[in-house]
């Protein structure tokens, strides 16, 4: 499971990965005045909009329970999208607005500071753990064309219980908050770390959303999500200097 904040545009985007299932979650940040919105894949299909807000209520127990019938609606709703297009976004998620604008501003903060900065806290010095920054040009998803991605990116995540280093768990290279070049990097830490949890559940919970989806019981995966891979990456693609500027805001992120 992958969690994703790109400084394209302010929206959380929550990939889980089941097989080839993905799931976009909505942050309260992104205006949204209709059902759906247009698929990426440029099909006609339209991605639906689906309120999780009974399920958020179940779990936290804030409201009383959710009625049966508004979680049946729920789950009818992930089973259709599921087995149409493929997608579904969420709404009213109940990631405070107020984290979401935090954890954008410290993206941009960091994808701010020096090269220098960022290169001393590389990937490739995590080792297993695979945490860290990766420069542009330094992943590429169709090597046998010899493309490279032009984005940089900075990978957090959590420490495996048992302390152990392994793929995916282990400690996360953080930038120097006091002495760095940026001082509005400090709290970085502590605003990264708090949004990870808040993805974490928030995958929890659309998990028992797809559990229920496959008339299974609400807490069926639930043992399987006991130390789960959850790995947070921030994104940021440059400015691209090619006559126009489509798609990019007036800093390129």
């Amino acid at each position: 499971r992958r969690h994703t904040i790109t400084s394209d545009r302010a929206a959380i985007m929550v990939t889980l990965r089941l097989s080839t299932l993905l799931l976009l979650a909505v942050s309260p940040l992104l205006a949204v005045s209709s059902e759906s919105l247009p698929s990426p894949t440029g099909t006609s299909e339209k991605i639906p909009i689906i309120d999780i807000s009974p399920l958020i209520s179940s779990n936290s127990n804030s409201g009383g329970d959710a009625k049966e019938n508004d979680l049946k609606v729920l789950s009818r709703s992930i089973r259709d999208a599921l087995s149409t297009v493929g997608f579904f976004y969420v709404s009213n998620h109940a990631v405070p607005s107020r984290l979401v604008r935090r954890a954008f501003a410290y993206s941009r903060s960091f994808f701010s500071l020096p090269t220098e900065e960022k290169l001393s806290l590389g990937i490739e010095r995590s080792g297993a753990a695979l945490k860290g920054y990766t420069p542009p040009y330094g992943e590429t998803v169709d090597a046998a064309n010899r493309t490279k991605d032009i984005k940089e990116s900075y990978d957090l995540g959590p420490e495996a219980k048992d302390g152990e280093v392994r793929p995916f768990f282990g400690p996360t290279p953080w930038p120097e908050e006091k002495n760095s070049s940026r001082p509005d990097l400090a709290g970085f830490r502590a605003v990264m770390t708090e949004y990870h949890s808040e993805m974490v559940q928030l995958a929890r919970t659309v998990l028992r959303a797809v559990a229920l989806s496959l008339d299974l019981p609400l807490e069926y995966f639930d043992g399987m999500m006991k130390e789960p891979v959850g790995i947070q990456r921030l994104l940021h693609y440059p400015r691209q200097h090619t006559g126009n500027n489509h798609g990019k805001d007036e800093d390129g992120r």
